[in-house]
């Protein structure tokens, strides 16, 4: 028993999260789920499928369904199916609830395929609740001493993509009315909190810390999510800030002509398309100030043309020493001649041409490697020699090479694109110190915001300025976008990392993104050897345990 309960906190210790961990985590403590009439429901049990490979042709998926739940006694006419069937192959997860009188309520989602050395397919609580009308209920311990005890967390999306209209400027003064429009007609706020929230930002604007009554359940999302939504105008108010703010206002701002309190319009970009900041306040004067909420440097690629921007646009802010460092010849000069490189080009020719400049191929390759990507040829013998034994030399890229949407021409551009990275990412230190540098000069800063609570109200009580922006991480070139299954769409970036992050895989050495393909082989499947019911065992797994019909729960009214 020890043996798995172990194997249960090193699998809880790798989760990404979804309903696969929910669950794994009721094995050690109850999980609770409500629905809208408040009655309490736990996961029973959770059946990845297929049980030994990524997908199956939807036949045999359903086949091996149907014996699997026979032995469980249940009938597909006791499964309520989420979503709609994938037309010829696919994967799916079982969640089977029970209500606090035991009946039993199975729910089936389908997914395109499952991962076979993680949770399977992650599959959101959130998703889940907007699914089945089940709500993951959390809870938090609160308080010290005698007055300490657990109370519940409400969970709301608040990000900026869900609480305000993103990719569009708007005026600062507007923020709280169109934030209030954009929740109140979300089913999962309504116009009662909407209205709450409302208010929150209207206090934040006008410079009040006055808590706002029943926002304390949502304390969580209000200061990590929609904390973004509030920094800037926090930040314009100007009432209760801290940190770099005063050096940000004589530093920064005062030499572009602008302040704090004079920016006009402000702008949320859509979640995913500016990974290295979450807002950005402007001025009538065109000048921008970009916000990241990200304190501790993380962040997914962002975009090479802000470096070069910093440059071109702003040389005041370079010394005659920085200047003859970035050069050619300097000791970031490279960096720069790549970086105008890549923005030059499109997002295929942009490591085809740095390639080339680097050495690594020669123009009659270049010209090879663009002209089978033009007619997307999926044929080695088409190559140049030299273009042959590139892609063929797995250290420096590893492509899967029997999946059916591999390309020849795709593996071509992918591998260029990792030797260009490879080689600029050569001395980690310096690719990191290079972008340092760059970002210490840009018009970009970080805030962490801070919630104060009274009764059961919530206020956003202070926004601390960090300047220049600090990254405890590494920060190097990235060609994770370069697959060898399609074409690119971006060019190369960089990425900010944390060296404290929890260790992904080496997107340079992967590809097939998403993974579609043959059955790869078999793996470790750790829900699978977890499922309630199914008990993990060296040698294999137990016979599930049965149902009764009488416990299934086939009156639920979703």
């Amino acid at each position: 028993m020890r043996d798995i309960l172990n194997l249960l906190d090193n699998v809880l210790a790798e989760a990404a999260g979804g309903m696969s961990k929910r669950w794994l985590e009721s094995q050690q403590s109850p999980i609770y789920f409500l629905d809208a009439q408040g009655n309490r429901y736990t996961i029973d049990n959770l059946v990845l499928f297929p049980l030994e490979q990524p997908f199956l042709p939807v036949a045999e998926l359903g086949a091996e369904l149907e014996d699997s739940i026979s032995q469980m006694g249940l009938t597909r006419q006791n499964i309520t199916f989420v979503n709609r069937m994938p037309a010829k192959q696919g994967a799916g997860m079982l969640i089977i609830m029970k209500n606090q009188n035991g009946k039993l309520f199975p729910f089936f989602k389908f997914f395109p395929r499952r991962e076979m050395d993680t949770l399977g397919m992650h599959y959101s609580p959130a998703d889940f609740e907007r699914d089945t009308g089940l709500a993951w209920q959390q809870t938090r311990m609160a308080g010290t001493g005698k007055e300490r005890k657990e109370e519940v967390i409400s969970r709301v999306e608040l990000k900026p993509k869900q609480a305000v209209p993103t990719n569009t400027n708007l005026a600062i003064s507007a923020v709280p009315a169109q934030c209030y429009t954009k929740l109140a007609s979300d089913d999962k706020v309504g116009p009662e909190l909407a209205q709450k929230l409302q208010t929150l930002l209207k206090n934040t604007l006008n410079g009040s810390v006055e808590p706002v009554p029943g926002l304390v359940p949502y304390e969580r999302d209000i200061r990590v999510d929609f904390g973004e939504v509030a920094a800037p105008l926090g930040l314009v108010a100007g009432a209760h800030v801290g940190g770099s703010y005063s050096k940000v206002q004589n530093e920064l701002l005062a030499p572009l002509g602008v302040s704090w309190g004079s920016a006009t319009q402000v702008f949320y970009p859509d979640a995913g398309n500016e990974p290295l900041y979450d807002s950005q306040i402007m001025w009538p004067n065109g000048e921008k100030l970009r916000i990241s909420n990200k304190a501790e440097g993380k962040g997914g690629a962002a975009s090479t043309t802000s470096i070069l921007e910093i440059i071109d646009k702003y040389p005041e802010r370079f010394s005659n020493e920085d200047k003859a460092m970035l050069a050619p010849g300097g000791k970031y000069g490279d960096f720069v001649t790549a970086l105008r490189t890549i923005v030059a080009s499109s997002s295929v020719q942009g490591p085809v041409q740095l390639a080339m400049e680097f050495g690594y191929i020669n123009k009659a390759d270049a010209e090879n490697a663009l002209e089978n990507l033009n007619n997307k040829t999926n044929n080695q013998a088409l190559l140049t020699p030299r273009l042959k034994k590139i892609i063929n030399d797995t250290s420096i890229f590893n492509a899967q090479t029997d999946k059916p949407d591999y390309k020849v021409c795709y593996n071509v551009i992918a591998s260029l694109a990792r030797l260009v990275v490879k080689h600029l990412n050569a001395d980690i230190g310096l690719t990191t110190e290079f972008f340092k540098f760059m970002l210490s000069r840009a018009n970009l800063i970080q805030v962490n915001q801070f919630t104060v609570r009274k009764d059961d109200g919530v206020a956003f009580s202070k926004f601390d300025v960090i300047w220049p922006p600090s990254y405890t991480g590494k920060i190097k070139f990235s060609a994770s976008d370069f697959q060898s299954n399609k074409k690119s769409t971006s060019r190369l970036a960089f990425s900010v990392g944390n060296e404290k992050a929890t260790k992904t895989k080496d997107t340079d050495t992967q590809t097939q993104e998403p993974n579609t393909g043959v059955p790869e082989p078999e793996q470790l499947d750790r829900v699978g050897q977890q499922r309630s019911g199914v008990t993990a065992r060296a040698g294999g797994v137990e016979k599930p345990k049965r149902f009764s019909k009488a416990t299934l729960g086939r009156d639920y009214q979703r």
